[in-house]
């Protein structure tokens, strides 16, 4: 939730065959609004974690199945346009990556960090979001690619500065 009292919650549910992720938003003076499926059914979906600005506008990620490898997904609501089209995030769709976390800034600029597999160490991964632009290139921005990093956390004021960090083994 954020200061002004916009809140959203994120679940994964199973219909007994698939996990879905869904949202649920509140607005003061509104209530909350009726759930909504954000992802687009192409495998199990878990970890979802969301980021609220001033305004109440909405990241959520997750990570997703698609048969082969998990993947990382985000998706965006935007105050007076609605829920946006599920994006994947991560550069490698050819490994696994899952922790997904990311933050928001009130001009509505975002970070999103993740752990992703390279074959040999899992490392970390991380994309901008830039209003009105979108989402650039991501990059792995643990130093040393070498040893096993997980449990990426991002913190963004509402300024837009930001701070990532991680669990590295040495």
């Amino acid at each position: 939730c954020n200061a002004e009292g916009h809140a959203v919650a994120v679940w994964n549910q199973s219909d007994g065959e698939y996990h879905y992720i869904w949202a649920a938003r509140y607005a003061p003076g509104a209530g909350w609004s009726i759930s909504e499926q954000l992802e687009d059914n192409i495998g199990n979906a878990f970890g979802p974690h969301a980021a609220i600005n001033s305004d109440g506008n909405i990241m959520v990620m997750w990570y997703q199945d698609d048969g082969t490898y998990s993947n990382v997904w985000v998706c965006s609501f935007t105050v007076g346009v609605g829920w946006g089209e599920p994006q994947l995030l991560q550069v490698y769709p050819v490994s696994d990556a899952f922790d997904p976390q990311v933050a928001i800034d009130d001009l509505g600029n975002a970070i999103a960090v993740w752990t992703q597999f390279n074959g040999q160490h899992d490392n970390i991964w991380a994309n901008r979001f830039v209003a009105d632009i979108g989402w650039g290139a991501a990059i792995c921005i643990q130093a040393n690619q070498a040893t096993q990093a997980g449990d990426p956390k991002i913190m963004m004021d509402a300024n837009g500065n930001a701070v990532a960090h991680w669990v590295q083994c040495d």
